[in-house]
């Protein structure tokens, strides 16, 4: 965890969310706290990481000048349904930002990066764990709150790499939000959709079910022609996005007819 003497003076309302100037990363800290039983919502805001990282274990640049949340979810749900647990979150992402002054041009790109105007803003990465009070899920956050100097491309990203954005292209000439506003709204809008995604999976059988239709509302490139590209760059098939399924899988239309499904730990998606 961050030295003490780092942490800011500006706790959210519930006491929940902590402020740190710098840390190694965040989600590292939060899998820590949740191992140790912190309650759920606990989450940990950073301006600076030092260790950071995103999908499939690639570098996640951290420059300061973003903010870095993650967020201690207890969802009362087998681990096995995360996949919704996971879109859910980027939803709530998405809330925060537009309770901040984002405007609708704010998308998602499957699995769950948030776009703004074709440029990545924002990249979330979930993880899973364990501890005594048993499994737990974090929900980490990256978002760029100003343009990264010298960065072209997200590093993850070798066919069709999305340039980075940052929240000033979100806020169409808006004032930018405070970074304690901006931290709170977007762990505020994780815990809502976490516990309404919760209640609702209930009686699902397929974890996207219940906001299924919401997600697919604020995807990209549906209906576009994707290539599919493995995690190292291996181009796997070339397809229409179709839709995505109850289980969060791309489901790409080929050109011999034939509906492809791909999950996460599969593939990203490159627009052609």
């Amino acid at each position: 965890m961050a030295d003490a003497h780092q942490l800011s003076t500006s706790p959210s309302p519930s006491g929940l969310l902590e402020i740190v100037e710098a840390t190694g990363s965040t989600n590292d800290d939060v899998i820590a706290l949740g191992r140790a039983g912190a309650p759920h919502g606990r989450a940990l805001a950073a301006r600076a990481q030092t260790a950071g990282r995103g999908r499939r274990g690639h570098v996640w640049v951290s420059p300061r000048g973003s903010l870095h949340l993650s967020v201690l979810l207890r969802p009362k749900t087998s681990p096995s349904l995360y996949m919704g647990l996971s879109a859910a979150c980027a939803l709530g992402v998405l809330d925060g930002l537009a309770a901040c002054g984002a405007s609708s041009n704010v998308t998602l790109k499957w699995p769950n990066d948030v776009l703004v105007g074709g440029r990545k803003l924002a990249g979330i990465l979930m993880e899973a764990a364990r501890g005594p009070a048993g499994p737990f899920a974090v929900c980490g956050v990256g978002v760029n709150l100003v343009a990264p100097k010298g960065v072209r491309a997200e590093h993850d990203q070798p066919l069709g790499a999305l340039a980075p954005g940052c929240l000033s292209d979100a806020l169409a000439g808006r004032p930018a939000p405070h970074f304690e506003e901006l931290a709170q709204a977007v762990h505020r809008g994780i815990v809502t959709r976490t516990d309404d995604w919760t209640v609702k999976m209930s009686d699902e059988d397929e974890p996207l079910s219940p906001i299924l239709k919401d997600y697919q509302e604020r995807l990209s490139y549906l209906g576009h022609k994707v290539a599919a590209v493995s995690s190292s760059g291996e181009l796997l098939c070339e397809g229409v996005f179709s839709c995505v399924d109850g289980w969060g899988r791309a489901v790409l239309l080929l050109t011999n007819g034939n509906k492809k499904a791909l999950s996460c730990e599969q593939a990203s998606l490159r627009v052609l």
